[in-house]
């Protein structure tokens, strides 16, 4: 089935690389604060799909909290064609 992933990607600091991989994903592109668009169209496969996006970029400093910060994901969305997928979110 087809399916579509959009989002956009930030950091809070220096701009840095970020990746999006997976079986049948191989997508980078260059996060700013300013944020990067990222569209991207794929086919998915019956059965469990891991997503992983990784960056090159150094942590950013967020005061009051312990959590290693490296970007952020702003209006993300996943879609199917058929309508029915399961998205587990761990960020």
């Amino acid at each position: 089935m087809l399916a579509r992933l959009s989002t956009r990607v930030c950091t809070d600091g220096k701009s840095a690389r970020v990746a999006i991989r997976s079986e049948d994903v191989d997508y980078s592109t260059q996060a700013t604060p300013e944020c990067a668009d990222v569209r991207l169209l794929f086919l998915l496969h019956p059965g469990r799909t891991f997503m992983r996006f990784s960056t090159d970029g150094a942590p950013a400093e967020v005061s009051g909290d312990g959590r290693e910060r490296y970007f952020r994901l702003e209006d993300f969305r996943f879609d199917v064609d058929d309508g029915n997928a399961d998205v587990l979110q761990n960020m």
